[in-house]
């Protein structure tokens, strides 16, 4: 597989990661929701921390194979940075992105 294709694959996985972090944002936000009702509903509790627990199994996963892919080619684009000099400026807005969804969370 060539550089380009790893790189593809890196930009689909944070744009997943995006994804998936917005659900969990969300996911967070009816959590608040369902705790401060007056009449506590324990199912919908239950059923939003297992949906939850779904969406960081998925976050894990992701971070996991990203790491997996960026570890094939991080010397080529360490090395060549401005031939990728674009595709790395994407990843990081990407990245930054995670991390502003992150600590919204």
């Amino acid at each position: 597989m060539d550089t380009a294709s790893y790189i593809n694959i890196l930009k689909e996985t944070l744009e997943k990661k995006v994804s998936v972090l917005q659900a969990l944002s969300e996911a967070t936000k009816r959590q608040t929701v369902i705790a401060q009702a007056e009449e506590f509903d324990t199912d919908a509790f239950e059923a939003n921390i297992e949906q939850k627990d779904a969406l960081l199994d998925q976050l894990n996963e992701l971070d996991d194979g990203f790491e997996r892919v960026f570890g094939e080619i991080r010397s080529e684009l360490n090395e060549q940075k401005d031939i990728y000099k674009k595709d790395i400026l994407n990843l990081q807005d990407l990245i930054r992105r995670c991390t502003e969804l992150g600590v919204e969370i």
